[in-house]
């Protein structure tokens, strides 16, 4: 097979995974995790196209009665997580939901989740709560997220500086909406 691929135009994708798919086809996997190695590589965050690949990997894959699951070492795509959680008790709540003194716990499971997971998006509101907590720990791990707000972003802003003079400050204005938008 070829050693060298060059594309005039800088991009290698396509003709790293055809030659991964020419290695499947010639039942050579040693080469083909190499040029699958390669074009993930090339083809990081182009998530449609590693998809359109796997697919092609798997149909030979199945072809030969091979284990299609083999391709996801080379050509994964990242889970997507939904959240949704509880905002942080009000100091008057008469029974307990989400009291503060439980936030580091919650935190911790949230990341272990997560660290579990390990997902490439998430999207959630921005409650104070636990929301804010997976937001923080999507962040660490280097996800992207997108925030839903269940209304306009000032309400939100000024409902979450409500809560947050009286409990946990520091937590909510650790993710600021304007920096989860980059």
């Amino acid at each position: 097979m070829f050693e060298r691929v060059q594309d005039p135009g800088g991009d290698s994708y396509w003709e790293l995974a055809a030659l991964g798919e020419a290695a499947l086809i010639c039942r050579d996997w040693p080469q083909a995790e190499k040029w699958y190695a390669r074009a993930a590589e090339e083809g990081k965050n182009r998530f449609g196209d590693l998809d359109s690949s796997r697919r092609n990997a798997r149909l030979i894959l199945q072809y030969w009665r091979e284990d299609q699951s083999w391709i996801d070492r080379y050509l994964g795509i990242p889970c997507v997580v939904v959240f949704a959680g509880h905002m942080i008790d009000r100091p008057d709540r008469s029974e307990p939901r989400f009291p503060n003194e439980l936030q580091n716990a919650v935190a911790n499971e949230i990341r272990n989740r997560i660290d579990e997971l390990n997902p490439g998006f998430g999207f959630a509101s921005a409650a104070c709560g636990s929301d804010i907590l997976f937001l923080e720990a999507m962040l660490h791990a280097g996800a992207e997220v997108s925030i839903v707000l269940p209304y306009n972003e000032e309400e939100l802003c000024a409902t979450a500086s409500i809560l947050s003079q009286t409990q946990n400050g520091a937590r909510v204005s650790s993710v600021s909406f304007r920096e989860l938008r980059t």
